[in-house]
């Protein structure tokens, strides 16, 4: 084919479609992709508020050769049962994410949501989105590459450690400018939440029960905050093992995060430079500081 726009009117029925240059799509309301490619710029509209959904079917495409421009959709944009979106580059509204595996309900379906994303291409400024619906005991530890925002419906849903699994969520330096949010961590031996080389991350409105070590955190950080969160009976709250460019807490309000009922609130070791431990309320806890193995770190209690 080779038509300079296409708008199709084909209800909940799938629509697949190559063109060989350039293409223009509107959709009155949601989009559902089967496959739809474009060997040079692919530019999507939707109206009445609509979306667009790659899937349901397995392994749905939107792939533009050139660019893939999804500025003009107000509503979510998903990816389900593998779905891809490629382009180079993909172009969105400031501040819209992509949805991988719908509302997860299940640790298998969690699974395979950050092994989507980890599999898929880095957007610039639009994380990829995993939204959890349900509580869960998880059965491996979750291992982020890729940029991503993970949140739940309310902080009542909770994602559990066990025997078998220690460590909760891991952000690996490739998982730089991550959002996690309104999400609840327990039970887990080690680290519910570790950052390594992460920069440009937000953990906020967390909260986190029941594990050796609330968070750690290790390397350049620059950027990061951990700001908002409840920390309670772990054995070490926050820990920072040479970790600079940090910040735990604020001054404003609804920055400090509250650990409670620890053996220790804050620890660190190494060299934390540009690192800040700000206006944390720690409570119940018999060592609230145990920093005198770090160097260059800001405490402000």
């Amino acid at each position: 084919n080779d038509v300079n726009s296409l708008t199709v009117n084909n209800g909940n029925r799938a629509v697949s479609f190559t063109d060989r240059d350039d293409l223009s799509i509107t959709s009155n309301g949601t989009l559902a992709v089967g496959v739809i490619t474009a060997t040079t710029t692919l530019t999507v509209t939707t109206t009445s508020g609509g979306g667009i959904q790659v899937g349901p079917q397995p392994n749905g495409l939107l792939r533009a050769g050139g660019t893939l421009d999804l500025r003009n959709v107000p509503g979510p944009i998903s990816l389900l049962n593998n779905g891809r979106i490629e382009g180079a580059p993909v172009l969105l509204a400031p501040g819209k994410s992509i949805q991988v595996g719908g509302s997860v309900n299940s640790a298998n379906d969690l699974n395979q949501a950050i092994a989507t994303i980890n599999a898929l291409p880095v957007i610039p400024g639009a994380p990829y989105e995993i939204v959890v619906a349900a509580s869960m005991t998880l059965t491996q530890t979750l291992i982020a590459t890729r940029p991503l925002t993970l949140r739940g419906t309310s902080q009542a849903i909770t994602l559990f450690g066990s025997p078998t699994v220690t460590n909760g969520l891991l952000l690996e330096a490739s998982a730089g400018n991550s959002r996690i949010s309104d999400l609840t961590f327990a039970g887990f031996a080690n680290d519910a939440i570790r950052l390594t080389n992460n920069t440009n991350s937000a953990l906020t409105g967390l909260r986190i029960r029941d594990s050796g070590f609330g968070l750690t955190v290790t390397g350049t950080s620059a950027g990061t905050v951990a700001q908002g969160n409840i920390f309670n009976r772990n054995a070490t709250g926050v820990r920072l093992l040479s970790a600079t460019g940090i910040t735990i807490g604020g001054s404003t309000a609804g920055q400090a995060n509250t650990i409670s009922n620890a053996q220790v609130g804050v620890f660190a070791s190494g060299f934390c430079n540009g690192s800040q431990v700000v206006r944390n309320t720690i409570t119940g806890t018999a060592v609230p500081y145990n920093t005198t193995q770090s160097r260059n770190l800001t405490v402000v209690p």
